[in-house]
């Protein structure tokens, strides 16, 4: 093993080597042999330092920087930070190299840890038959959905050059080179580093939200459309080694969801508009995505009925087709008459190319195999109006080729394609719409004082609010039509729920994700959303039926929210008004919890046991009245942001909610990293459902944290919140903060279409949750990661009892690692 590792760390520190030999000649060529010798110089003494610190010498350091000229020390520090770059570039290729490593060579290697290779071998022996394994994997569903919090700071065209670079080193392990292909690859990698040297790491002008929209569908352009199907199906691959008699079909085990252009908390810049627009750029995109699918299957699919037979239903579908289709049959009459699935493609390929028309997205020019003659104008047939006809037409040909004969037909040219659509329909991604809970009371207050209801809704106690929205949710029909005049705030409110109500509508039901509501206090948070959705047509009785399209989700996010979660689910789930939707929506309830704003509000210790304490209530509260519960995670990249090895954060909760589904954020500063390039993306999935299926297959085993472990986590919490409590209430403290980060420069920076304050003001509690951790990771204070955490181990004092916890506590261990 001390071999084997020995020879991986000597692969990593030749590509370091490499990338930092053709840095140091790039800064010679575009800056000066002093620039390459100032950074050479600064580079070994920082090693001298690392080996062996003495304060006169770094005192020494800091002041000779110091005195560097302004130009000379930004030309040092930009050197650094590529070199940074390209060693970040060289681990993530040699992660995707050790991962071959371990499918290459499986007798010398062991199979790869979090990896299906890994898990999936281990379930006979705790005592799953295949019947058993398959019902574990269809309880699978993990949603990663990302957002486009302002902590990226990297250019998009950055991006791309080091996914440039990731190909280039794979490029040097494919096999031997000629000198002369080894001339010019270097030449390329050397290209690649002189071109993030000429280029402005940061945007000239601020992105907006479409800008934010555009460069999210990036990942599902290059990446996603292509990794996700595969995730199951290397699922099904690996259980189908383990099980050689049974045969795996799983639905999807994992998705992707959205909130770029639907989080409104705290953005005045996501308007219904944009809302809409971001949904029809995600439409338009994944249409584009299957016509080029089905092109490429239509030129692999030649089989014809000379030689196999084609399936009688598949003869009916196109007879089907010319009748919905005239005028394009009859310019098809005549072609490809014995080729009946390259004609069915043809088919649907002109629906998609119609629905992609209807969308605004123009038009593909050319029929998959091409044609020399004109094609009938879009507009005049009908195309498909849902994904599910799509799926039929592709379900249609797959029986048809496999009862012919063609199975494997099936497996390697159609089977990807339908597994995109079966993930990806007509929507793309599922887009969740966030708005913050005092947004939707003022917009109640606004319907009911247009409508004559009353005018002092905002002024009534919550308990008054709840009388009075009980009251109106069972008996009040529509107050106000679709446009309502309304003030403009209250009125966008409004329109949103317009914008879901059209989508649901022409996209599909899968198109919106749940409603959130941020900063949730009680259940007139709740009741205020249903109230506006009953009032858009979005859920209501009809023929003494209780409809509702739309999930609500409320968000807890402070400490006393969190301790009060499972009181305000109770209370939600007990409530005569609600009971219905539950029962429209399957007896599901999502409750998503907020790791950024509850560690700004108690620091890290207390946010940490207050969402592990919130998850328990939550889960025996759902049990209790047969409620499904989904927790959402909104976990951030950093750990004062609940960062941190996803695989341990998931067998880190409580066993109680470990029920094989997950939901959890991926912001913007982790999706290159995670998601780039398409290995790191499998990798980075594979080890997210593996996490999930471990720690699943092990709740029912887990065993119940003794008492003692539970008081010593209560009172370390509470010490940790009045340690971190007294820090930022401190007079002091503000003018701390802002003189020790660059607080006010991050706010000048074009990372983000969203302000980085919900109001105007100095007060921390005015600052968004990013930016505070943002401002502190630049300084290197990383407040939000620690504090209260020394002060809380120091006063607990009994070592042998934390080091019991760190052994066989997952919460704990986790806590302390990270």
């Amino acid at each position: 093993m001390a071999n084997r590792s020995m020879r991986a760390d000597r692969r990593l520190r030749a590509d370091v080597r490499f990338l930092a030999g053709l840095l140091g000649e790039v800064l010679r060529e575009q800056g000066s042999d002093e620039l390459f010798a100032l950074v050479e110089e600064l580079r070994q003494a920082c090693k001298q330092l690392r080996r062996s610190f003495r304060p006169q010498a770094a005192d020494s350091l800091i002041a000779w920087l110091a005195e560097l000229p302004l130009d000379r020390a930004e030309a040092v520090a930009r050197a650094f930070a590529i070199y940074f770059q390209l060693v970040n570039i060289a681990e993530q290729h040699h992660r995707i190299r050790r991962r071959r490593d371990h499918e290459l060579r499986p007798q010398v290697e062991g199979p790869q840890e979090d990896s299906f290779a890994w898990l999936v071998p281990q379930l006979p022996g705790r005592g799953l038959t295949a019947e058993r394994a398959e019902e574990l994997a269809r309880s699978l569903r993990v949603e990663l959905v990302s957002t486009a919090h302002p902590t990226e700071a990297v250019r998009r065209t950055v991006v791309e050059k080091h996914a440039a670079l990731h190909a280039l080193l794979a490029a040097r392990d494919a096999g031997p080179r000629t000198a002369r292909e080894e001339r010019r690859l270097r030449q390329e990698v050397k290209a690649e580093i002189t071109s993030l040297w000429q280029t402005d790491e940061l945007r000239a002008s601020p992105p907006t939200v479409i800008d934010e929209v555009k460069n999210n569908l990036v990942y599902f352009d290059d990446i996603l459309f292509t990794v996700l199907p595969e995730v199951t199906r290397d699922l099904e691959e690996a259980l189908e080694q383990v099980y050689p008699s049974h045969t795996f079909r799983l639905p999807p085990v994992v998705r992707f969801g959205t909130w770029v252009g639907g989080d409104r908390d705290g953005n005045p810049r996501v308007t219904p508009h944009v809302t809409r627009q971001a949904l029809l750029l995600q439409k338009r995109l994944v249409l584009t995505k299957y016509l080029r699918g089905v092109g490429e299957v239509a030129r692999k699919l030649s089989s014809t009925t000379t030689m196999v037979p084609a399936e009688e239903g598949l003869l009916q579908s196109m007879e089907a087709d010319v009748e919905t289709m005239p005028t394009f049959a009859a310019f098809m009459a005549g072609r490809n008459l014995q080729e009946p699935y390259r004609r069915k493609l043809f088919f649907v390929y002109r629906k998609l190319e119609i629905a992609l028309y209807h969308s605004g997205g123009g038009t593909v020019p050319e029929l998959p195999l091409g044609t020399a003659d004109a094609l009938p104008p879009l507009g005049q047939d009908r195309g498909y109006e849902a994904a599910r006809e799509f799926l039929e037409d592709l379900d249609q040909m797959a029986s048809s080729l496999r009862n012919s004969g063609g199975a494997v037909l099936v497996d390697v040219y159609l089977d990807r394609l339908r597994r995109q659509v079966e993930l990806f329909g007509f929507h793309l991604a599922p887009m969740d719409i966030r708005d913050h809970s005092g947004r939707h009371a003022a917009a109640v207050d606004a319907v009911l004082m247009s409508a004559g209801v009353c005018a002092d809704y905002r002024d009534r106690s919550p308990e008054e609010q709840v009388a009075l929205l009980t009251e109106l949710l069972f008996h009040a029909g529509p107050l106000l039509g679709p446009i309502a005049d309304l003030p403009p705030e209250a009125g966008e409110v409004w329109e949103v729920f317009q914008v879901i109500r059209w989508a649901l509508e022409e996209l599909g039901p899968e198109a919106i994700g749940p409603y959130v509501i941020s900063m949730t206090h009680g259940i007139e948070d709740v009741l205020e959303v249903l109230f506006l959705a009953q009032q858009s047509g979005l859920a209501g009785w009809r023929d003494g039926q209780y409809h509702s399209s739309l999930d609500i989700a409320p968000l807890v996010e402070t400490i006393s929210d969190l301790d009060g979660a499972g009181e305000i689910l109770a209370d939600l789930l007990e409530h005569p008004t609600y009971r219905p939707q539950l029962l429209a929506r399957g007896m599901r309830q999502e409750v998503m919890l907020g790791y950024s704003d509850s560690t700004k509000d108690g620091g890290y210790l207390a946010a940490n046991w207050g969402l592990y304490r919130a998850q328990e209530d939550l889960a025996r509260v759902a049990r209790e009245h047969g409620v499904e519960l989904r927790l959402f995670h909104g976990r951030g990249g950093t750990l004062g942001r609940g960062g941190g090895p996803l695989g341990a954060a998931i067998r880190a909760q409580p066993p109680e909610t470990l029920t094989g589904r997950l939901r959890i954020t991926q912001q913007g500063e982790v999706m290159s990293h995670r998601f780039l390039p398409a290995e790191i993306a499998a990798r980075t999935m594979e080890q997210v459902v593996t996490a999930v299926a471990d720690a699943t297959c092990h709740r029912r085993d887990a065993p119940s944290v003794p008492g003692a472990w539970r008081a010593a986590a209560e009172q370390m919490a509470q010490v940790s919140l009045e340690a971190y409590r007294a820090l930022v209430t401190d007079p002091a403290f503000v003018s701390y903060f802002y003189a020790a980060t660059p607080l006010e420069e991050i706010a000048l920076l074009n990372i983000g279409s969203r302000p980085s304050r919900r109001k105007a003001g100095q007060r921390v509690e005015d600052l968004r949750a990013i930016p505070w951790v943002f401002a502190w990771t630049q300084s290197r204070h990383l407040i939000p990661g620690w504090f209260g955490l020394g002060t809380a181990l120091e006063r607990a004092a009994n070592w042998a009892l934390l080091a019991e916890m760190y052994g066989g506590w997952p919460f704990f261990h986790t806590v302390i690692d990270n």
